[in-house]
């Protein structure tokens, strides 16, 4: 079995001081996908919020991987460029983009941007 986690601002403790860590993990983690950004409502691009501290846990596991939360109310490339400019300083190995109800209008429109913003990724990246 292979077991992979997604980590983001939102896995730290209760106490809001203690980030998500692979060595404290029940089971060896064999891989991490990391939100390291996200278009805002106004159209802003936001970098999540604890990247970094949580990056210096991402790379202590063998298969990283960063994606950006796609937003409807955001221009593609726009999004796409502040991702590409956030990962080019890392050491991912993979990139994904997180699409869905939540905070988005989905219709063709939006599908059809959402498909520009992974060629474009893809055409950058390989």
């Amino acid at each position: 079995m292979t077991i992979g986690v997604d980590v983001s601002k939102w896995n730290v403790s209760t106490d809001g001081k203690t980030l998500w860590n692979p060595d404290k993990a029940k089971k060896q983690i064999d891989f991490v996908i990391q939100r390291v950004s996200y278009g805002g409502s106004s159209g802003s691009q936001v970098q999540d919020e604890l990247l970094e501290p949580m990056y210096q846990q991402v790379i202590k596991v063998p298969i990283r991987g960063a994606y950006h939360y796609y937003s409807s109310h955001s221009n593609w490339k726009t999004q796409a460029d502040f991702f590409l400019n956030i990962v080019s300083k890392k050491n991912y190995h993979f990139y994904a983009i997180d699409y869905e109800t939540a905070y988005n209008t989905l219709d063709k429109r939006t599908i059809s941007e959402f498909s520009e913003f992974v060629k474009y990724v893809k055409s950058q990246t390989g």
